[in-house]
Order: C-alpha cells, then sequence, then structure tokens
C-alpha cells in the first residue's frame, strides 16, 4: 500500500469504516493521499481531507474522501451515541487507541461537503426542509429528559456554556470607542434586559425539564450538509444538554419550525402550537445574543469587513432586542 498517511491506527480505521459504509467483507485499503481542504471550519479543531482507495476480495474497487478531525472526547462520544441511534450524521469511527483518550483525537467520517441548497430553507413544501426537520426531531426525541455523565448541561455555567459572555465582552470593548457609542450606546440596557429575559427563559425550561435533550447549539447552515443524497448534522464541538428550541432558530423560519413541531409529535413529544410559537420566538433572543458577537468583531476589524458584515449585526441586534 502507498500511502501520504503512514499511521497504521488510521489506516485501519479508514479500512474499517469503510467495510462498514459499503458492506464488504475482506476490504482492503490501497492508498491513503491527503488531499487540500476547501474550507476549515470555525470550531478550532484541525481537519485533514483525504483521498482513500479502496479494493475487496470479490474485485470491488473504489475511492472515498474522507475527513480526519481532531476531535474532543465529547464530540467522539456524541457521534457514536448518535450512529448507534442512527441519527442524521455521517457515520464516523475513531482508531481504538483513541476512544478514551481525554486528548483531542483523530476522528474519520465521509466528506460531505456539500450541503442543502439555500432556497430551500425557507420553504416549507421542499422535500429536503422536510428531511432536515424530521431528522433534527428524531435526534432531539430519542434522547429527550437523558443527559450522559459526560455532556455538559447548559444550565450549568449558561453564560459561558451557551457563548454569552463572548458578545458582553466584545460589547464593552466596542463601547470604549465614542463613534460605536454614539450610534449603538443607547441599545446598551435594552440588550442587558433582553439578556437577562433569555436567562430567566431558559432556568424556567431546564426547570420543567420535558423539553431538554441533546444539542448541537451551533446549528448554522454549515452543519448541515449532504451525504448520499440525504442532510446530517455535522460539528459536534459545542454541544450541550439544554432547551430543543436553541437547535432550531439558526436555521428555520417560523413556518419551516412548524415541520419540525409536527415531526417531534409524531417521534412521540407533542407540544401545543401556540406554546410552540412563542417559545421559538423566545429562542430567537439567544441567536441575536450569541451571534451578535460576530458583528461586533466586524466593527472593530471595521473596512471591509464592517461593510459586509453590518447587516448580520443589526439582524442579530433586531433578534437580540425582540427574538425570532
Amino acid at each position: 500500500m502507498s500511502s501520504d498517511i503512514c499511521d497504521a491506527g488510521i489506516t485501519d480505521t479508514c479500512r474499517q469504516l469503510l467495510a462498514c459504509i459499503h458492506n464488504l467483507a475482506g476490504l482492503q485499503v490501497e492508498s491513503i493521499r491527503e488531499l487540500p481542504l476547501p474550507h476549515q471550519g470555525a470550531s478550532g479543531a484541525e481537519v485533514r481531507l483525504v483521498r482513500v482507495r479502496w479494493r475487496c476480495d470479490t474485485g470491488a474497487h473504489g475511492e472515498e474522501r474522507l475527513a480526519i478531525k481532531q476531535a474532543s472526547l465529547k464530540e467522539r462520544r456524541i457521534l457514536q451515541l448518535l450512529n448507534e441511534q442512527g441519527q442524521a450524521v455521517p457515520p464516523a469511527l475513531s482508531p481504538p487507541s483513541a476512544v478514551d483518550s481525554v486528548d483531542r483525537a483523530p476522528l474519520l467520517m465521509p466528506f460531505a461537503r456539500s450541503r442543502p441548497m439555500d432556497r430551500v430553507l425557507g420553504d416549507p413544501n421542499a422535500p429536503m426542509t422536510q428531511q432536515v426537520a424530521r431528522g433534527l426531531a428524531r435526534l432531539h426525541a430519542a434522547n429527550r429528559e437523558q443527559c450522559p455523565v459526560w455532556l455538559p448541561r447548559a444550565a450549568d455555567g449558561t453564560m459561558t456554556r451557551l457563548y454569552l459572555q463572548a458578545t458582553q465582552d466584545e460589547w464593552a470593548r466596542c463601547m470604549d470607542d465614542a463613534r460605536f457609542r454614539r450610534k449603538y450606546g443607547q441599545y446598551e440596557r435594552p440588550l442587558r434586559e433582553s439578556l437577562a429575559r433569555l436567562l430567566d427563559f431558559l432556568a424556567a425550561l431546564d426547570e420543567e425539564g420535558s423539553c431538554c435533550t441533546l444539542l448541537n447549539t451551533d446549528l448554522n447552515p454549515d452543519h448541515i450538509r449532504l451525504y448520499t443524497g440525504r442532510p446530517v448534522f455535522i460539528d459536534w464541538e459545542q454541544a450541550c444538554y439544554g432547551p430543543l428550541y436553541l437547535d432550531l432558530v439558526n436555521y428555520f423560519t417560523l413556518e419551516t419550525a412548524m415541520l419540525y413541531r409536527d415531526a417531534l409529535a409524531g417521534a412521540g413529544y407533542p407540544v401545543a402550537t401556540a406554546a410552540f410559537m412563542q417559545r421559538y420566538r423566545e429562542a430567537g433572543l439567544f441567536m441575536g445574543l450569541r451571534y451578535l458577537e460576530v458583528g461586533l468583531l466586524n466593527w472593530q476589524a471595521g473596512g471591509e469587513a464592517w461593510l459586509q458584515g453590518r447587516w448580520f449585526f443589526h439582524y442579530c441586534l433586531s433578534m437580540a432586542l425582540g427574538g425570532r
């Protein structure tokens, strides 16, 4: 076997993963070549892209592009759990030596570059939108009211766990700029009130408990990809246990969120329409207060970064003040 990657553990894990994907016995890896990665995600984890050529005893052969991510133990455990449940995630496998490592360790999975087209995001009649809604509802329902001991809870340190403190820190830095203060200082008090409102809302849902489940918490469109023509959810670095509504506001409009509500009822957890809509709108505060940080960083960068990103700043500011 010729290879750019000489790690025997990685080679054997590639073989096991491909044998599982293709349901073939006697599969052997012929070569592993590293390829340029089109896009490095924002999670901070190193990701490598490789092309694996394989052959098996029956004469079947082919090649597959795999991503090798230096994933946290939490993400590796989550992908193992969700694969065992048959959820809408890509098949993933770590070398045996990495399974229980507390450090970042390799996690191999098929490279899913493409994602559902943007035009389907707001279309409740698009089959792909319906598949995303069903997949997320099924995942949430299967893990509702079950928090593994290794999964952090959103209620434990909400400000840092849900990345809300980062926005507060960047807001304080921007307020040191007299230009920013003149233009946006009027929103400081309303934003503090919105944050208090969101924290009260999340605390109430956590105490109620019935809507709490395994969350991605960063389910933006880039983290929903296509694998074998079906949508799958990737990048579980920021996952925690908390109210399911937090996974909806990044992706679903109110109209398409109703597809999710219907699918959730079909999976055994019905929520009254009025209560669902009210909670969905209130959870919009989370998206605004969390991702406002991006716009604040663009302000500090200035120039083209602000010109290109100010729309997102105002979009998040609006949600931070009023919800979805």
